[in-house]
């Protein structure tokens, strides 16, 4: 799903909205992965939208965003870190994470986690086992790596992991609900937007009701028609009504 648009709340939200409260009511690291496309980043804003402020300017969920360049090195990522926080560097990487850890008992979320290197990633979670600070890592299918791999640094890495879901995908019943913000009459056009949601997520489905919309009129409904030529127009949808449904999400096996 996309800013632009309300935000609705489907599975993928609920997921996510579940492990983070089991993650800080046993302020242990969660692993969030997951495809392109199925509404993490939305469901992280509006879940940090929801959980307010920790007195008078301190977010009770704090997100950071890791770029390929931001996830390189300990001294600019935990500087990151540090600073969203209102903390300062403190002699060395570890020290000033280790002060974060201990003196926070909020949830901070890296987002794009996958861009994190090993060795930082393992430092991350070794510094914030047992601390006051809950961190919660989001990221795509790559972030597998740490929990499936037969490679000892990356499986001690991931070892670290308290939690961890793999979200697979939306469900029917999401398709059904972003179809809902539409002008949609049709049943088949909700049929056709199961579909597309199985194979392109959220993203897919709001796509192409944004262009079906278009051809429709700004004020008329759309129908299947209407969507068939959407599709048209982005070529990699068309084999989507032929390709079987995942199931919503998967319990990725953690080490407690």
């Amino acid at each position: 799903m996309t800013s632009d648009i309300p935000f609705i709340e489907t599975s993928v939200y609920r997921i996510i909205e579940s492990v983070a409260d089991r993650a800080l009511r046993l302020q242990k690291p969660a692993l969030i992965t997951g495809a392109p496309g199925v509404g993490k980043t939305r469901a992280l804003q509006e879940l940090a939208d929801r959980r307010g402020m920790v007195g008078a300017w301190r977010p009770a969920v704090t997100i950071i965003e890791v770029s390929s360049t931001l996830g390189q090195t300990a001294r600019g990522l935990i500087t990151a870190v540090a600073n969203a926080l209102g903390h300062q560097w403190y002699r060395s990487a570890d020290d000033t994470l280790r002060d974060i850890c201990i003196s926070d008992d909020e949830m901070l979320i890296l987002d794009e986690a996958q861009n994190i290197k090993a060795n930082l990633l393992r430092q991350l979670l070794t510094l914030n086992d047992s601390q006051g600070l809950t961190m919660m890592f989001c990221g795509n299918d790559r972030m597998l790596k740490y929990v499936h791999s037969a490679d000892s640094a990356l499986e001690q890495a991931g070892s670290r992991f308290y939690l961890a879901e793999n979200i697979l995908g939306i469900s029917a019943e999401d398709a059904d609900r972003i179809t809902n913000y539409f002008n949609v009459e049709d049943k088949s056009v909700y049929m056709k937007m199961r579909d597309i949601g199985a194979v392109r997520h959220a993203r897919g489905v709001v796509k192409v009701l944004r262009i079906a919309q278009d051809i429709a009129g700004a004020r008329q409904p759309i129908r299947l028609s209407h969507v068939d030529d959407a599709i048209d127009q982005i070529p990699q949808l068309v084999r989507a009504v032929s390709l079987r449904r995942p199931g919503v999400s998967k319990r990725v096996p953690s080490t407690p």
